[in-house]
C-alpha cells in the first residue's frame, strides 16, 4: 500500500524571514489616570522571496481561483473553454467510455473530441473525468496559502473504508499539478488485510497547467492506477 507521502510529493520548503521594523513609542498622559501608555513594538513578516516572484504568485492564486469558479459552475459552456481542440488522445484515455456508441461514432466521425461533441457529451465527459472530485479539490485546499508554501494536500478518510480520498495541488517552478484520487486507508479498521484490499485503492487523476506569469494553460490530464 502506498503511503500518503509519496515520490511525488516532495515538498519544496519555504523560508520566512521575520524582522523587527520599528519601534513606535506614543507615550502620552492621560488626564484622568496619570498614568503613561507603553512603547509598542511592531512585527513585520518579510517574505524571503523576491517581490517579482510574490506578485506573480499573487497572480497564479487569483488564475486559480477563477478556475475553481469555472468548474464549480458545472457548465459546460464554460468548461469547455479551458481546452484546446481537439483535445488530446491523452485526455480521452482518461476514462471516456469509447464503447459509448453515440461518442465512438462522433469521435471516429471528428478523428478526435471536438468543441461540439464536448457540449454534446457533457455529462458523461463530467462523470467520466471525475469533475465532482475536482470541484471538491478546490473546495478543500486554501488556495491563498501558496502565498507561503508550493504543495496544498487534503486527505478525506474513513476508518470504515479501506480506501482514502487524497487532493494535491503542487506548484514546481512554471508547472501546475492538481491530482486527485483514491489510496490505502491506514487507519481502515475493516476485516479485510492489506494483502486482500490490493492495489484497488491506488487512483490517481493529474491535470498538468502551465503558469507564464501571467497566464494559466491547460497542458494535459494523467491517471495512474
Amino acid at each position: 500500500m502506498s503511503g500518503q507521502n509519496g515520490s511525488f510529493l516532495s515538498l519544496i520548503s519555504c523560508i520566512i524571514g521575520f524582522y523587527v521594523s520599528s519601534v513606535s513609542c506614543n507615550r502620552h498622559q492621560d488626564h484622568k489616570t496619570s498614568k503613561t501608555h507603553d512603547s509598542t513594538i511592531v512585527v513585520q513578516i518579510i517574505p524571503s522571496r523576491p517581490l517579482d516572484y510574490l506578485g506573480s504568485r499573487w497572480i497564479l492564486i487569483n488564475k486559480l481561483k477563477k478556475l475553481k469558479s469555472v468548474f464549480g459552475s458545472n457548465a459546460e459552456n464554460q468548461i469547455r473553454l479551458i481546452f484546446h481542440y481537439p483535445v488530446p488522445d491523452s485526455i480521452i484515455s482518461l476514462g471516456i467510455s469509447l464503447d459509448d456508441s453515440a461518442f465512438r461514432l462522433d469521435y471516429e466521425k471528428n478523428r478526435g473530441l471536438t468543441e461540439d461533441m464536448f457540449i454534446k457529451h457533457f455529462k458523461m465527459i463530467y462523470r467520466d473525468w471525475r469533475l465532482n472530485e475536482l470541484n471538491k479539490l478546490f473546495r478543500y485546499l486554501p488556495l491563498d496559502s501558496l502565498q507561503q508554501k508550493d504543495t496544498l494536500k487534503y486527505y478525506e478518510a474513513d476508518k470504515k473504508e479501506p480506501c482514502l480520498k487524497q487532493y494535491f495541488l503542487i506548484v514546481k517552478d512554471s508547472l501546475v499539478m492538481i491530482t486527485y484520487g483514491t489510496n490505502g486507508n491506514p487507519g481502515y479498521k475493516g476485516k479485510e488485510s492489506d494483502d486482500e484490499i490490493g492495489d484497488e485503492c491506488e487512483y490517481d487523476t493529474y491535470w498538468e497547467f502551465l503558469f507564464d506569469g501571467k497566464t494559466l494553460i491547460f497542458k494535459r490530464q494523467v491517471v495512474a492506477g
